[in-house]
């Protein structure tokens, strides 16, 4: 079976700050999304023409922080906020938004946090997110660690230190992935 790519389609809507949705198909100029190597939150960049909408200039619309959904042939691919936003106002009139799913928050956030020897990798990795308020989908081995000690230490890499000296001494790779506002956890092969 081959795939023809030229019959995707693709949608990105923005919620606006009142709640309202707003379609940003006809202004996207450039779309791409990525899971970075070296981060599990999941990146978006939007390239949109300066248009005025029955709401106003595009550019007052997508504030930081607003939420921002892409779809691929119906189905959701990203689900994110505006992190990072720039209007260019000369002769291109453009604005770029670089967005990321909600897990950035621990990318960003630093807390402290202890767990003596002989607790399992699921243990550590369930604390550390229930602690921040994430959901966590645990599905891979656990490995017992040695005495840890977080402090002021991103989320984000409390999560990920664990899992990598899980792998190291189990020798088993896994993935971790946030989709639907879920942290799964599962050995690699099964994502």
């Amino acid at each position: 079976m081959s795939i023809n790519v030229m019959e995707n389609t693709y949608s990105v809507t923005a919620v606006l700050q009142d709640g309202s949705t707003l379609k940003l198909d006809p202004a996207i100029t450039q779309l791409s999304w990525q899971d970075p190597a070296d981060e599990v939150a999941q990146r978006a960049l939007l390239v949109l023409a300066q248009v005025k909408t029955d709401k106003g200039w595009l550019n007052s619309l997508l504030p930081i922080c607003t939420a921002i959904m892409i779809t691929a042939n119906g189905a959701e691919v990203f689900n994110g906020i505006v992190w990072e936003w720039e209007y260019e106002s000369n002769n291109k009139r453009v604005i770029t938004l670089t967005c990321y799913d909600r897990f950035i928050y621990a990318q960003n956030s630093k807390t402290f946090a202890y767990f003596p020897e002989g607790k399992s990798t699921k243990d550590i990795v369930s604390k550390v997110c229930s602690d921040s308020g994430i959901s966590c989908n645990y599905q891979w081995q656990s490995a017992t660690h040695d005495k840890i000690t977080f402090r002021g230490t991103y989320v984000a890499d409390q999560i990920m230190d664990t899992l990598e000296d899980a792998r190291k001494r189990l020798g088993q790779r896994y993935v971790a992935t946030y989709a639907g506002d879920t942290l799964t956890i599962q050995a690699e092969a099964y994502n």
